[in-house]
């Protein structure tokens, strides 16, 4: 019998976000989701400020761009609880509607587009900065258009937009979005797109939130190697690093992310009584 030493497995994010005291206001901000990840009818915490009067809790799948509202009930100003819905897979985002304004999820591996692009991959975030724009559409995507920025839906679909005030959304083909905008925000409905939902909404913000990346099958190999894998997305860069005391950090592997999950081998577990690991991830 092969006696081995138990390995702990300890996957964390590194992002630093700065909220700006203008965001620090009644209107509603999301702070953490726990879990992050789910299947149907699991059971998830929802943290924050301004919950107050909440009326509409939204998933989105990451990945096909479907939209659910979900069963919740208020706790507190600060707590919400909800339940994942059907139809959202287990890779979703959540945004969470009250009569002073919305917020919606933004994960760390959004691209943030300061500058005009042509499109972009499917089934991932954008944030549409002052001067940035998205000159055709991305598709199953959610895309948060702050003021000066534009995005043209061009044909693609099944989008989940927020346009603040000053922001510019251009219905160019494709249907079966959601549309949540701001007074003042430019929207032009002139070019197709049937089944698009528009809603107006007092204030809208965007909460960075930490979401990790789904770990599946950790395991330990018979030649005493430890190996897990990660879901990824593409476009996005993961670098792995691991230690043995969680101060000091070593680059395991770095990879680029495909759409779908990747499997990690540490060569050197048989050597440490425990290690443990974080995964770093950065838009490409």
């Amino acid at each position: 019998m092969i006696s081995l030493s138990p390995i702990r497995l300890l996957i964390l994010s590194c992002t630093s976000v700065v909220m700006t005291a203008h965001w620090a206001s009644a209107q509603p901000l999301i702070t953490a989701v726990d879990p992050a990840v789910g299947v149907s009818w699991t059971g998830i915490d929802i943290s924050g400020t301004g919950f107050t009067g909440i009326s509409r809790v939204l998933f989105i799948d990451r990945n096909t761009g479907g939209q659910v509202d979900a069963k919740f009930s208020g706790l507190s100003d600060t707590h919400v609880s909800a339940t994942v819905p059907t139809g959202v897979g287990s890779q979703w985002l959540v945004s969470l509607f009250t009569p002073l304004g919305g917020t919606v999820v933004i994960p760390e591996d959004f691209f943030n587009i300061t500058s005009p692009i042509s499109g972009g991959p499917g089934g991932s975030v954008y944030v549409v900065q002052n001067g940035g724009a998205i000159t055709n559409g991305v598709g199953s995507s959610l895309v948060f258009i702050e003021s000066g920025g534009s995005y043209d839906s061009a044909g693609a679909g099944s989008d989940t937009i927020f346009v603040k005030q000053g922001g510019s959304y251009i219905q160019g083909g494709g249907g079966s979005s959601l549309i949540f905008y701001e007074p003042g925000a430019s929207i032009n409905t002139g070019g197709g797109g049937g089944g698009n939902i528009f809603t107006q909404v007092p204030d809208l913000q965007p909460s960075f939130v930490t979401v990790r990346p789904v770990i599946t099958a950790p395991m330990m190999l018979p030649n005493g190697q430890f190996q897990f894998s990660f879901d990824t997305k593409t476009g996005v860069d993961y670098e792995v690093e691991c230690s043995t005391n969680l101060t000091q950090w070593s680059p395991l592997v770095t990879l680029g992310g495909i759409g779908v999950p990747l499997t990690v081998i540490d060569p050197n577990t048989a050597s440490s009584q425990q290690r443990f690991y974080r995964i770093i991830l950065s838009p490409k």
